[in-house]
């Protein structure tokens, strides 16, 4: 696992550090998303439930789905890293100016998609079609970029130890990608 991978990873375990509105924001439909449809106001979706035909049921089972596994973040490993409260400030505030960079461009993107999908509705021309795309190139480098800044940031606060002891755990993580256990932070008592 990268250090780029570390910021991707701590920026999902820290949405909890935005105001709720901001959340909200980050969630919200595009404007080209289609609203709900009323209910249909047809004598048969008027008639109540109970007179209703039951819906046919299927013989096919649908497996359990497995608990989501627990990402596990540079901050969940502070006291094996040896971090002080300050250096974590300080990664929350690069994950956080990461964050807010992440959300703005998810948000432009999202924009020229929906005018892309005009432009291929429509039969465009192909110069305005390849524009669109070029942008949504340029926002996916921004993208990367972004995420390469904030991962040196976050490396440049902790000291060789504490880098050496995150890529050894990071490393430890990556295994668990294949398949392996969790890799839980060591528990000290």
């Amino acid at each position: 696992m990268t250090m780029s991978s570390f910021v991707q990873t701590a920026l999902i375990l820290t949405l909890s550090l935005l105001p709720a509105a901001a959340q909200d924001a980050a969630k919200t439909p595009d404007a080209n998303s289609t609203p709900a449809q009323p209910a249909a106001t047809s004598p048969a979706a008027a008639q109540p439930a109970a007179a209703k035909p039951a819906a046919p049921k299927t013989a096919a089972k649908r497996k359990p789905q497995a608990a989501p596994r627990k990402s596990y973040s540079i901050f969940d490993y502070q006291k094996e890293l040896g971090m002080t409260d300050d250096q974590i400030a300080q990664v929350k505030a690069a994950v956080k100016t990461l964050q807010d960079a992440l959300i703005a461009k998810k948000n432009t993107a999202e924009q020229v998609q929906g005018e892309l999908r005009q432009l291929l509705q429509s039969n465009a021309d192909i110069e305005p079609i390849r524009a669109k795309l070029q942008v949504l190139a340029g926002l996916e480098v921004d993208r990367q970029i972004a995420d390469i800044e904030a991962s040196r940031s976050v490396s440049k606060i902790m000291t060789p130890e504490q880098r050496e002891k995150w890529h050894a755990i990071q490393a430890r993580m990556s295994g668990d990608a294949r398949g392996q256990s969790p890799s839980a932070p060591k528990q000290t008592p």
